[in-house]
């Protein structure tokens, strides 16, 4: 016994694994490496497949950071900008334009985050699905600053700039929507849309013009919970775009305020939409909410 425990103290003491010291003491196996290596060779030799078809397909790999842009389109223009870095071969990636809720505008971005409603976290959650995210700042009403980011994506050299797509709610989604027709991008998300004017441009009876004239994917994603005036708000976008033979519409029985949660199963339906648009690598199956 008092030869055992000897052992058993050499093998701790010279950094040998006790548990892999147990285990052949036990079964009497003649070896001299611990329990550990052979369990790593195991996961090694298990995550081997995974890796090469990672390796052949090329997706990017994390590390990329959200870094900030300015460009010009009629006035100069802030933007948070997301680029995947490393990649094992040069590939394009789609395009993500995201344009928020004004609510980020009116109260500032640290205050909407501490509501649940953060900027950083849907640029990450837009990451997963291996594209450029742009994020439009400081843009309350301002139209030139979507039409800005349009170009300043198509400029990117790794950027596909048959591939862009936008993602916007509220007003944030009105403005998308009125932006994307007027660009050659490939799709257009509204989340819970609000009415800037009932008259001109912003008004929903030019941007059914617009949609009927040159229609674009569209997909139409209202809150069943939201107030009423917003829900008749929402109906009478719907209304404008049914001529549009492009369009998707979703209805949600939550508010207006569920959809700041990057998290909540709405992801799916984007990703799904825009995937079936030609928009992404990825299998939209493969990413569960």
């Amino acid at each position: 016994n008092h030869s055992w425990i000897c052992n058993m103290g050499n093998a701790v003491n010279e950094g040998g694994n006790i548990l892999g010291y147990f285990t052949r003491k036990r079964l009497g196996w003649a070896m001299e490496k611990p329990l550990s290596h052979m369990i790593s060779k195991r996961v090694l030799i298990l995550l081997g497949p995974m890796i090469i078809a990672i390796l052949m397909m090329g997706y990017s790999l994390p590390g990329a950071a959200i870094n900030e842009v300015w460009y010009q389109q009629q006035g100069n223009f802030r933007a948070k900008v997301y680029i995947p870095t490393r990649t094992l071969r040069p590939v394009r990636y789609p395009v993500i334009i995201y344009c928020y809720d004004e609510f980020i505008d009116r109260v500032g971005e640290d205050f909407s985050a501490n509501k649940g409603y953060d900027l950083n976290r849907h640029i990450l959650e837009f990451s997963r699905w291996n594209v450029i995210v742009i994020v439009p700042m400081e843009r309350y009403r301002k139209l030139n600053a979507i039409n800005g980011a349009i170009r300043y994506a198509k400029e990117l050299p790794q950027a596909d700039p048959n591939r862009i797509h936008i993602v916007g709610i509220s007003e944030g989604g009105v403005l998308g929507l009125i932006a994307g027709q007027t660009h050659s991008v490939r799709s257009i998300t509204v989340i819970t849309p609000l009415e800037i004017n009932d008259k001109g441009t912003f008004s929903y009876i030019s941007i059914g013009k617009a949609s009927r004239d040159s229609p674009r994917p569209v997909l139409l994603i209202t809150a069943g919970k939201d107030t009423r005036w917003r829900q008749q708000d929402n109906a009478r976008l719907l209304w404008f775009l049914q001529r549009n033979s492009k369009l998707e519409q979703r209805t949600f029985q939550n508010s207006r305020e569920w959809f700041w949660n990057e998290k909540n199963p709405y992801m799916w339906d984007i990703r799904n939409f825009i995937n079936r648009n030609g928009g992404l690598d990825l299998d939209a199956s493969t990413y569960p909410y």
